[in-house]
């Protein structure tokens, strides 16, 4: 969850950390300079004088985030993540945080599938469309990989990828 490597200990290391919030069912999610057993919240505040203001919690957030990250080299692809801590099967998701605009036609493809078909498609008209929170198809493994069986995450972490196909009078392709 949280490791910090330093051959020269923690006194006057140059980092503003603090503020975070962690969630974990494992107490013990704190590593300094790869040393095992790993750290508590507590000892690691100690340790590291790190997290004075910081929050831990064994119980899982509670409520669900979206993220998005547009592409700084790809202007009409943006990355969406989703934490869903509510288990809820879809969440609303409005395509003007990927740049999008009316008329912009549309593809979303699951992350972990990206070459199987597209989750959603169609033409940006201002409404949010659904993402599926419960997909089970990944990408095949091709090779003689044997020691690895690929299966999507749960339904907790989602990851799709946002393709503006133009359209609009915008600035689509």
């Amino acid at each position: 969850m949280a490791s910090l490597d330093r051959t020269d200990g923690f006194a006057g290391f140059p980092f503003a950390w603090d503020n975070n919030t962690y969630y974990a069912y494992n107490y013990w999610g704190f590593v300094t300079n790869n040393s095992l057993p790993s750290l508590t919240f507590d000892e690691w505040k100690s340790a590291t004088g790190y997290d004075t203001h910081s929050a831990f919690s064994s119980s899982s957030p509670g409520n669900m985030t979206v993220a998005t990250r547009r592409n700084k080299y790809d202007t009409n692809r943006s990355h969406v993540v989703v934490f869903n801590w509510t288990s809820a099967n879809s969440v609303a998701y409005d395509l003007a945080g990927a740049g999008l605009k009316d008329g912009d036609r549309y593809e979303i493809r699951d992350a972990q599938n990206y070459v199987g078909n597209a989750v959603v498609t169609g033409t940006y008209n201002g409404n949010p469309v659904a993402l599926p929170l419960n997909r089970t198809q990944v990408a095949p493994i091709y090779g003689t990989l044997v020691h690895y069986t690929n299966t999507h995450t749960p339904s907790t972490f989602n990851a799709f990828v946002v393709q503006n196909r133009g359209g609009s009078k915008g600035k689509g392709p």
